[in-house]
């Protein structure tokens, strides 16, 4: 039944149809409006947090910004929504969009980080020599001697004395005898 033979018969009950209807249309108009005005709200909300964010990285504070460094910043934010536009990620939160799309240049500038402190860490302690086996390496005693290769070792006791030779034989510690076991202990 239409609107019009309802009312013919009961003209209250086709008149609270009506303003059911109007009033269900009423309170989507209201839920969307506020839909709408959070959507805004919670976008500003977003924005001016991001714009700060950049700012206190730019610039290492959190007010009292130039109108050079406003512009910077607006700047950023510009680049940031035509980014989030050409790549089709506007749902992405701004910070996520950030960092997708400066990516490349953060993991660039962690390996900067990470390169510096190896090397700084590296060049706190001494160097080892590189060579065959004859030189000491920075170590002395028998360590310098656990260190070579047997063949080298050998090479060095040779060019000692008889007297040296059995001094060395006979005060060698363990870990000597047990790295080489050929020598005559």
């Amino acid at each position: 039944m239409t609107i019009g033979e309802v009312a013919m018969q009961d003209p209250v009950s086709a008149t609270l149809m009506v303003n059911n209807y109007l009033d269900s249309k009423r309170q989507a108009v209201e839920q969307e409006s506020k839909k709408h005005e959070k959507f805004q709200n919670d976008f500003a909300t977003e924005r001016n947090a991001f714009c700060l964010g950049r700012a206190k990285e730019m610039f290492g504070k959190e007010k009292d910004f130039t109108p050079v460094e406003i512009e910077q910043v607006n700047s950023e934010y510009k680049k940031l929504s035509d980014f989030m536009i050409t790549q089709n990620i506007a749902h992405y939160r701004m910070e996520d969009a950030y960092l997708l799309m400066n990516k490349d240049k953060i993991i660039h500038s962690e390996k900067v980080k990470v390169a510096k402190a190896a090397i700084s860490e590296a060049t706190k302690k001494g160097v080892a020599s590189i060579g065959n086996g004859d030189s000491n390496a920075g170590l002395s005693g028998f360590d310098s001697y656990l260190s070579m290769s047997e063949d080298a070792l050998l090479k060095t006791i040779d060019k000692w004395s008889d007297k040296d030779q059995m001094k060395f034989y006979k005060d060698a510690p363990k870990a000597m005898r047990d790295k080489y076991p050929s020598l005559p202990w």
